[in-house]
């Protein structure tokens, strides 16, 4: 794709307090923010409900997938975040860390989708499943990139083990999107680096209209 149209088109989408920055690519940052726009709440707010869903789903994934979604906290991994596509034009594999939506079971996909809306607003969270739907969308228009234009392409990692009681992570991230957060004894301590971006921003024609 042509990545000066894709970064001039990027929608940046953050909380109130957030100021956007704007060179040749506008990037999201929200500086030490909640995605509520609220500061670290409560043990039984955001944090704990992540808590809760991180479990939830990391126990619905089969070990395999367990031992790719996971990694310590202090992994370097937890720093390596990206919002481009990661992928081998060799072998047509990902090289993003994770797991990937399409690899999950049905019951464990729907778990993340609930540890993202744990995680974010309700107005934050339509964008990242509209975010998703695009990528089919430019795999029509890129009809020799469609391999790895795919929603299914988002890849959840956690670092740590979910715990009221001590600190871990998690991110989901892929093309347009990569969402990282630390969790400390139940609070949502950081939702840092955020980053929202969307192509083609207006749909102009189909059922995805708007």
């Amino acid at each position: 794709e042509d990545q000066q149209q894709v970064w001039l088109s990027m929608i940046l989408i953050g909380v109130k307090s957030m100021r956007i920055l704007s060179l040749a690519l506008l990037v999201s940052v929200m500086l030490g923010i909640p995605p509520t726009g609220q500061a670290a709440d409560a043990p039984t707010g955001s944090g704990a409900a992540m808590t809760t869903a991180a479990s939830k789903l990391l126990a619905a994934l089969p070990p395999e997938l367990q031992k790719k979604a996971t990694f310590s906290f202090a992994d370097d991994e937890r720093f390596n975040w990206h919002f481009i596509p990661l992928q081998n034009a060799k072998t047509k594999q990902p090289t993003r860390k994770g797991v990937p939506l399409e690899e999950m079971p049905e019951a464990a996909k729907a778990l993340a989708l609930e540890l993202v809306k744990a995680g974010v607003s309700a107005e934050q969270y339509a964008t990242v499943l509209t975010i998703f739907s695009r990528e089919a969308v430019i795999g029509e228009l890129e009809p020799a990139n469609r391999w790895f234009r795919r929603p299914g392409w988002y890849f959840v990692s956690i670092f740590g083990e979910p715990s009221l009681t001590s600190k871990w992570g998690w991110r989901i991230e892929g093309h347009h999107l990569s969402l990282n957060f630390t969790i400390d004894k139940g609070v949502c301590t950081s939702a840092t680096p955020a980053f929202y971006g969307m192509n083609p921003v207006t749909m102009k024609h189909g059922p995805t209209k708007g």
